[in-house]
C-alpha cells in the first residue's frame, strides 16, 4: 500500500493498520467533521469490470446495515485507481490482539462477545441475507467502553480475494483456521451456517487459548476442518462448563445439515449455556462435529431431581405463578368456586380418574397402531442372510440388482493419500437399486481409478480436473438420496470419502507441477524406515542435476508480513540474492540425509514413517514448489518430530527437526527477544503471545545454513524473565535455496 493515499474531503491522520492486501487510516471527514476509518486496497483484488461492479453492490448493501454491533460503511469507491472504504472508527482494540495479550478469556467474557457477534450476524442475515465468510477474532472489535462489533462484514469476499483459487476460477475466502468445510470446499452456496461454524471456532480459541488447526498453514488447516477433528475443549480448558464445550460442538458441526439453521437458534443455545443449562436439542451425536467429545463430558440430565447429582448442571428456578381470586360486584372477594371445587378431596379423585381414564385410551392407541397398522412388522429385526444361502426376495428398501451394468463396487482402497475412512459393510442381498446412487457410485468408481492411475505415474496433471469433476458428481448424488438410503449402505461414508478424494485433489493441484516429470524420478510409496538420523556409511548414487520448481513459483504474493520480514532478517547476512537451480553434487544435509536425494531413500535413512504430503506455504519460499512429509521418531537431542521438505520432483531440499515438549532453555537466554514472531520456519508457526520470547542462531557448515530456533514462554520470576522452552527447532536448509528465497524476497520489494 502506498504511504501517501489522499482522498478529497478528508484529512489523513496517520495509518492504525497495515496487512498484505490493505491498508487502514485513520482520517478526519472535513464535511462533518467527525473521525472515520478508510481502508485502501490493492488495486489488483478488483482486476476487472465485473469485480468494481459486484464491489460497489456490496460496498451499498453492507452501507444499508444499521446496528450497533457492526462497524457502518459511509463510502465507497476508487481514487487514483485504487479502491477504498470509509467506515466507522472504532476507538479500541481487535479481540485477536487482546487473545494475543492474554492468551485466553474467562468464560462468561467470550460468551458475552459471542452473543453480541450472533446478534450483529443474525440482524444482517434476517435483513439482506448477508454473510461475513471470515468471521475471526481480528474481524472483532472491543471499543474502550466494551461495545463488541463486527467489521468488514459483507466485504471479505474482495477483500479476501488473495486466499488462494482451486481449478479454474472457484474462489475460497477465508482465514484457513476458522473455516467451515463447505467453505473449504468452494460450495457455492454459502449461508449463515458458515458464520455459526466460524463463530465456534472463534469462541473456542477465546476459551481455550489455542488457535483451531495451529501450525497447519493454508489449505491444509482447511483440510483439517474437513476430516480432522479438535481436541474437547474441557481437556484444554479443565474449568471450562460442559455446557459451553457443548456449544462450540454443536456450533461446529461438520455437516452444515445439521448445524444450528438459524442465528436465532445460536441465541437461545447460548442464553441456555449462560444460565448454566445446556443448549437445546437436537445435540449433535458423536463423530459429527470437528470438536471430539472426550470421556470427561456426558450430556447432562434435563429433569431437575437428576440434575441434583451433577452440580455442573444447573436448572434455573421456575417462577410461580400467582392466581388473583374473582372478585364480586357486591364488595370484598371470596375464592371462585369453581376454584373451590378442584382443590377439593373429591376434586382430586376426580381429577385422578380422569388422568387414568385418558391413560388408558393412550395404551389401547398404541396397541392398536403396533398390531393392526404394521408397526410391529415394520419394525421387526431382518435376520442376516447366511454365507451360501439364497438371497432373500426384494425388499423397498433393499432391491436386487439383477444385471451386471447395474452393479456397484465402490472401491474405497487407494494408495496415500486417499480417503481413509471406511464405510459401513453389512450385509446384504444385493447392491441397492437406486437409479441416483448407482450414478453416484459409478463416478466415484471412475475418479479413484483416474486418481490411483495419476498417483502411480503423475503424468498427466491435467486428470485431476477431471477427477475433481466426478467426485463432486459423486458427492452430489449421494447427498440427494441420503435420506431414503437404507443404513447398511452406509451413505454418510461414501460423503465423506467422496469429499476427501476432492480435497486430495486440491492438494495434488497444489503441491505437484504442471509439466511432466521425468522418468528417471523415483514414485514409490514412502515406506517405514528401518534405520535412524546418523553419519552416512556410504556415499549416495548422484542427485537429480537441477532443483525442480514451479513455473510460477515467483510470482504470487508473499502473505504474511511478519512472517517473511522474519525470515528475510534470518537468512539475509547469510547469503544474497541467486536463481542457481544446478544441484551442487553429494551435498550432505544431516546424517545420511542429501540434497535433491529421493524423498522415499531419505525417510528409510530417518528411520521413521512419513505422514500425509503437505505443501509449504511459508512466505518467501518459492510458491507452489516445495511440500514436506511430517515424520515422528527419536531423532537425537529430544527432536521427536520432523520435516522432510521436497521439491515438485519429490526430492528432498532441506530437513526440519522440532520438538514441542517443554524443557529447559538450550539457547543462550540473552539471545531471546520480543521482536521475533516466526520460532518454525517451515510449519510458518507464530507464537501466541506477544509476551513470548524466541531466539534464533543462525551459522554455515559447507554450504548448508542451519537455523536453530526456540519460543519461550516469559516467567517473570526466572532469571532474563524466561520460563522454560516451549519448542526448539533446528532448520538444515542449503545455501542456494537460502539464496534463492532471497530472490524471491528482493523481488516481491
Amino acid at each position: 500500500m502506498r504511504e501517501t493515499f489522499q482522498l478529497a474531503g478528508y484529512e489523513m491522520l496517520g495509518i492504525i493498520g497495515a496487512g498484505g492486501m490493505s491498508t487502514v487510516w485513520k482520517a478526519r471527514q472535513l464535511s462533518l467533521d467527525r473521525i472515520v476509518a478508510i481502508k485502501t486496497l490493492a488495486p489488483e483484488y478488483l482486476p476487472d469490470a465485473d469485480a468494481w461492479q459486484r464491489f460497489r453492490l456490496e460496498a451499498k448493501a453492507a452501507a444499508r446495515l444499521n446496528h450497533p454491533g457492526i462497524v457502518q460503511v459511509f463510502d465507497a469507491g476508487e481514487s487514483g485507481g485504487q479502491p477504498y472504504i470509509v467506515m466507522e472508527f472504532v476507538d479500541g482494540r481487535s479481540l485477536g490482539d487482546i487473545l494475543i495479550e492474554r492468551g485466553r478469556l474467562p468464560e462468561e467474557q467470550a460468551l458475552s462477545i459471542v452473543d453480541a457477534v450472533a446478534q450483529a450476524l443474525g440482524y444482517a442475515w434476517d435483513k439482506d441475507c448477508i454473510i461475513h465468510c471470515d468471521v475471526k477474532p481480528d474481524n472483532i472489535l472491543i471499543s474502550n467502553e466494551g461495545v463488541v462489533k463486527v467489521v468488514d462484514l459483507g466485504l471479505v469476499r474482495f477483500i479476501g480475494l488473495h486466499r488462494r483459487r482451486v481449478g479454474d476460477g472457484d474462489l475460497i475466502v477465508g482465514t484457513p483456521n476458522y473455516t467451515a468445510p463447505e467453505q473449504a470446499d468452494g460450495a457455492p452456496d454459502l449461508d449463515c451456517r458458515v458464520d455459526i461454524y466460524s463463530l465456534g471456532a472463534t469462541l473456542y480459541h477465546m476459551v481455550t487459548g489455542k488457535l483451531p488447526f495451529a501450525g497447519s498453514p493454508g489449505s491444509s488447516a482447511m483440510d483439517r476442518h474437513q476430516h480432522e477433528f479438535l481436541p474437547d475443549p474441557i481437556e484444554v480448558a479443565p474449568t471450562l462448563q460442559p455446557a459451553t464445550a457443548w456449544l462450540i460442538e454443536k456450533m461446529m458441526v461438520k455437516d452444515r445439515a445439521f448445524r444450528p439453521p438459524y442465528w436465532s437458534t445460536v441465541l437461545l443455545d447460548v442464553a441456555e449455556v449462560r444460565r448454566g443449562r445446556l443448549p437445546r436439542d437436537p445435540l449433535p451425536e458423536p463423530g459429527q462435529s470437528t470438536v471430539a467429545r472426550s470421556a470427561r463430558r456426558v450430556i447432562a440430565p434435563r429433569n431437575a431431581d437428576e440434575s441434583r447429582a451433577n452440580p455442573a448442571f444447573k436448572i434455573a428456578p421456575r417462577a410461580k405463578v400467582a392466581v388473583k381470586s374473582a372478585r364480586i360486584s357486591g364488595g370484598g372477594s371470596r375464592s371462585n368456586p369453581s376454584l373451590q371445587a378442584i382443590n377439593s378431596p373429591s376434586g382430586a379423585s376426580a381429577r385422578f380418574a380422569l388422568f387414568q381414564l385418558l391413560l388408558l385410551i393412550v395404551m389401547a392407541a398404541v396397541v392398536y397402531g403396533f398390531f393392526f397398522l404394521g408397526v410391529a412388522e415394520r419394525i421387526r429385526p431382518r435376520p442376516r442372510p447366511t454365507p451360501g444361502a439364497a438371497p432373500s426376495a426384494p425388499t423397498p428398501e433393499r432391491a436386487e440388482v439383477q444385471d451386471d451394468n447395474s452393479a456397484v463396487n465402490v472401491d474405497w482402497n487407494v494408495d496415500a493419500p486417499a480417503p481413509s475412512a471406511e464405510p459401513a459393510r453389512e450385509a446384504h442381498s444385493g447392491p441397492w437399486r437406486d437409479e441416483t446412487f448407482v450414478r453416484g457410485a459409478r463416478a466415484f468408481n471412475e475418479a479413484i481409478a483416474l486418481y490411483k492411475d495419476y498417483q502411480a505415474t503423475r503424468a498427466n496433471p491435467a486428470v485431476l480436473s477431471r477427477v475433481e469433476t466426478l467426485a463432486r458428481e459423486a458427492a452430489k448424488a449421494f447427498e440427494s438420496c441420503r435420506d431414503r438410503a437404507p443404513e447398511s449402505v452406509g451413505i454418510d461414508e461414501h460423503i465423506r470419502n467422496a469429499y476427501k478424494l476432492i480435497a486430495d485433489v486440491r492438494q495434488s493441484t497444489l503441491v505437484d507441477n504442471a509439466r511432466p516429470i521425468a522418468d528417471d524420478v523415483q514414485r514409490e510409496a514412502l515406506p517405514a524406515p528401518a534405520s535412524s538420523l546418523a553419519p552416512p556409511q556410504t556415499r549416495p548414487p548422484p542427485a537429480a542435476p537441477q532443483l525442480s520448481l514451479s513455473p510460477v513459483w515467483n510470482k504470487m504474493p508473499l502473505g504474511n508480513r511478519a512472517i517473511w520480514e522474519d525470515v528475510r532478517k534470518l537468512f539475509g547476512p547469510h547469503g544474497q540474492p541467486d536463481v542457481q537451480l544446478d544441484a551442487a553434487p553429494n551435498l550432505q544435509l544431516v546424517g545420511q540425509i542429501y540434497y535433491l536425494m529421493p524423498a522415499a531413500e531419505a525417510a528409510r535413512a530417518l528411520g521413521a514413517a512419513p505422514g500425509i504430503r503437505r505443501p509449504v506455504e511459508t512466505p518467501g519460499f518459492p510458491d507452489r514448489s516445495f511440500s514436506y512429509y511430517p515424520l515422528r521418531g527419536d531423532f537425537g537431542e529430544g527432536f521427536d518430530q520432523a520435516a522432510l521438505v521436497v521439491d515438485t520432483a519429490d526430492r528432498v531440499v532441506a530437513v526440519q527437526l522440532s520438538r514441542e515438549k517443554p524443557a529447559p532453555i538450550s539457547l543462550d537466554p540473552e539471545s531471546f527477544s520480543v521482536d521475533w514472531r516466526v520460532h518454525n520456519i517451515v510449519l510458518g508457526k507464530v507464537k501466541g503471545r506477544r509476551d513470548w520470547r524466541i531466539a534464533h542462531a543462525v551459522r554455515v557448515n559447507e554450504g548448508v545454513v542451519i537455523v536453530d530456533s526456540e519460543l519461550a514462554e516469559s516467567d517473570p520470576f526466572q532469571v532474563y524473565g524466561l520460563g522454560r522452552s516451549k519448542e526448539r527447532v533446528t532448520l538444515y536448509l542449503p545455501q542456494q535455496v537460502v539464496n534463492l528465497i532471497l530472490a524471491r524476497l528482493e523481488n516481491a520489494n
